[in-house]
């Protein structure tokens, strides 16, 4: 859809690109050609075998955006998502024009993986979603915005619980890009939900290695950012786009990443 500059948003953990309706509508009428992949082992994308690694989610999105022939896209990810695109911009076939890394940290390791999937398949949909609950939504959510929350948990009970094991088992056995943010010279935001309890203020911290990223904290929000409070998100996301299509702020080089 659009003709404008390319948006490629990405979902996080357990989630699926109805959770950009806010954003995709916005960007929508501005004339953006928005695209929204689903993450593999997430709704109608192709499922994932039990020795799934990171790389290969990411790799499905590669190819997807290099079939689409998309010129120098802004990449848009949350949680998982935003390792997505955190990946994609060290990859010189993306040469991406902008970066938003919302609600997410450096964090990995396999035994960290390892228990998340356990926990998965050891719970019923309902205590998993019980347990995961006050994680997602900020407080101001949870008081105000049920109907939020209600279509979250539809749409999570509606995965292949294997199939989210096997996900989060590989996201949390990515390697860390700690020694690898230096390379990213593209303009970048680093977004976090005020109410995000995911990440320690140590962790927010982390992403702010990038040159020149600029940090933002979401009001209101908890680790679902977009979706608790979708007007503001947006902005931040326009925001982004504007200054970046604006004359003489493309930096006029890749992120110099290799794969």
């Amino acid at each position: 859809m659009g003709r404008g500059r390319p948006v490629v948003l990405l979902h996080g953990f357990g989630l699926g690109r109805w959770m950009w309706r806010p954003q995709v509508e916005a960007l929508a009428r501005t004339g953006h050609r928005v695209v929204v992949p689903q993450l593999l082992g997430h709704g109608d994308a192709p499922t994932v075998g039990p020795d799934v690694a990171f790389d290969d989610v990411v790799d499905a999105v590669e190819d997807l955006l290099v079939e689409l022939e998309l010129e120098r896209p802004v990449l848009c990810g949350l949680s998982m998502g935003a390792a997505v695109a955190l990946e994609l911009a060290l990859r010189p076939r993306m040469d991406p024009l902008a970066l938003l890394l919302a609600d997410n940290s450096l964090a990995s390791g396999r035994q960290r993986g390892r228990h998340a999937a356990q926990r998965l398949r050891s719970h019923t949909p309902e205590e998993i979603l019980d347990g995961y609950e006050p994680l997602m939504f900020g407080a101001d959510t949870r008081a105000a915005r049920p109907a939020v929350i209600a279509e979250w948990r539809t749409r999570f009970a509606e995965h292949d619980i294997e199939q989210l094991a096997r996900v989060i088992e590989a996201y949390h056995g990515r390697a860390h890009r700690g020694d690898r943010l230096r390379e990213i010279t593209i303009p970048t935001v680093v977004l976090f939900g005020a109410q995000d309890t995911t990440a320690g203020p140590d962790q927010r911290q982390e992403y702010l290695a990038i040159p020149g990223a600029r940090p933002v904290e979401l009001a209101g929000a908890g680790h679902l950012s977009n979706m608790e409070q979708p007007e503001a998100f947006t902005a931040v996301l326009s925001g982004l786009i504007s200054d970046s299509d604006a004359p003489g702020s493309d930096p006029g080089a890749s992120t110099g990443g290799s794969s």
